[in-house]
């Protein structure tokens, strides 16, 4: 299950690699744009998933926690986790700032503003093992002073 798919392109690496892939994007434009490439994407929010509980035995988020405030991601977190089976991975990864920080972007190709919330990699460490195992991260250090690309390995608990 990829959370915050956007429109499907990993979805297509991991219907190459032989997985079943369902993808959650809140923008219909996105469903729309993957199944046009055979990707399946089912138009929800992260925070209310339409899916029975402990239906996927993986997870995948890139770049969409960021999207949330604190306390939106913690309810997205909760979602996901339930969603997964026990012992499942779930693999998160978000921008982040030392000096935690919330920005809004204008997006001229979407005509909208865009938030970011920039975390420090201890409050996104604390806010995933509130949920889940945290097994490893890593850090990508950005271009622009102060942040980075934060990769968490999860695991759902028993």
């Amino acid at each position: 299950m990829d959370l915050g798919a956007g429109p499907g392109l990993d979805g297509t690496t991991f219907t190459a690699a032989g997985h079943s892939y369902v993808g959650i994007d809140l923008a219909f434009g996105n469903a729309v744009l993957a199944s046009e490439v055979q990707i399946r994407i089912v138009q929800a929010s992260i925070r209310a998933l339409p899916i029975r509980s402990r239906s996927f035995e993986a997870g995948w988020s890139a770049s969409t926690l960021m999207h949330l405030p604190s306390e939106s991601a913690s309810t997205a977190l909760a979602e996901m986790v339930r969603v997964l089976r026990p012992g499942s991975p779930l693999w998160v990864g978000l921008w982040g700032s030392e000096d935690e920080r919330s920005v809004t972007l204008r997006d001229e190709t979407a005509e909208c503003c865009r938030p970011f919330h920039l975390r420090c990699l201890e409050r996104n460490r604390q806010l995933f093992a509130n949920y889940t195992i945290v097994e490893d991260e890593d850090r990508w250090e950005n271009a622009a002073p102060g942040e980075d690309y934060q990769i968490f390995r999860l695991r759902i608990e028993d």
